[in-house]
């Protein structure tokens, strides 16, 4: 099953704007590979304010989602897509026609959309994934722009005569500072390719800019986004024990008013099962 899950952990008083900071949780390399459970965790600053951030996040791209035929064993989405406003977007690709059959990550440039300058009404990052019939196991994805996780989840197994596909998204609009200029991503998918394990993933993602309508005001966003990721490209870092930490240090403002930290759970490994997890009481 595809997942990535984002959650909106905590916010602290000030004066000022907002910052970004992401930090990832473990790849899986190789077949069934033991796979930890990672947090990531960005700070954004906001006008006023300043966010926290932590890893995760996965997207189709295409108009609205096509409702799931009844018998069909390709994924179904369980969540609503993102809500976006009636302005037409500002399309920017990502990267596309990416195969995932090794253990590199897959660079990719991000220019800001041209005669779509910010604020935005909002930003949400679409991508498609898909992969071959044959054996593959569940693989860890995610996708990083200036070391800030964008995305964070996992893929679809397929079988011998079923090639799944499915489409995220995931609403980026509180990192809109982290899009008024060039920067570097990748996409990190570890995947075991060989005689035995023959599924080969594919994917394509882009980023949507819905302008601000007439006479409306824009969001309030972070004003700054910083990642707490394995190093400037991006990355998940391993917290595998109580022991385990992730430290960064940075120059603040001295008037924040706020900061959000999203923390965003890897699916796999221990939580994979995580409803198995009741009381002995029942």
């Amino acid at each position: 099953m595809a997942a990535g899950e984002r959650r909106r952990h905590i916010a602290y008083a000030c004066r000022g704007s907002p910052a970004a900071i992401d930090h990832p949780t473990a790849s899986d390399y190789g077949a069934r590979q033991s796979r930890r459970c990672v947090m990531r965790s960005r700070l954004l600053v906001r006008p006023r304010s300043i966010v926290l951030a932590a890893a995760g996040g996965l997207v189709l791209l295409g108009a609205a989602v096509a409702a799931p035929t009844v018998g069909s064993p390709n994924t179904a989405t369980a969540d609503p897509p993102v809500a976006v406003p009636a302005t037409t977007p500002c399309v920017v690709p990502l990267f596309a026609g990416v195969q995932f059959a090794d253990f590199s990550p897959k660079p990719f440039s991000f220019t800001p959309p041209a005669g779509c300058a910010a604020p935005w009404a909002k930003v949400v990052l679409a991508a498609d994934f898909s992969v071959t019939a044959g054996r593959q196991f569940d693989r860890t994805a995610s996708i990083w722009l200036a070391g800030t996780n964008l995305y964070f989840g996992t893929t679809a197994e397929p079988s011998r005569t079923v090639s799944p596909s499915w489409h995220v998204e995931n609403d980026l609009t509180d990192y809109s500072p982290l899009f008024t200029a060039p920067q570097s991503g990748m996409v990190q998918l570890d995947n075991l390719v060989n005689s035995t394990f023959t599924g080969i993933l594919s994917g394509a993602a882009e980023l949507r800019f819905y302008p601000v309508a007439r006479q409306t005001d824009p969001p309030r966003t972070a004003d700054v986004v910083l990642p707490m990721s394995n190093g400037p490209s991006g990355g998940t870092v391993g917290l595998a024990t109580t022991a385990s930490t992730l430290a960064r240090t940075f120059t603040l403002p001295t008037n924040i008013e706020r900061a959000v930290l999203d923390v965003y759970a890897q699916s796999q490994a221990g939580d994979e099962f995580w409803y198995t997890c009741v009381p002995d009481e029942m």
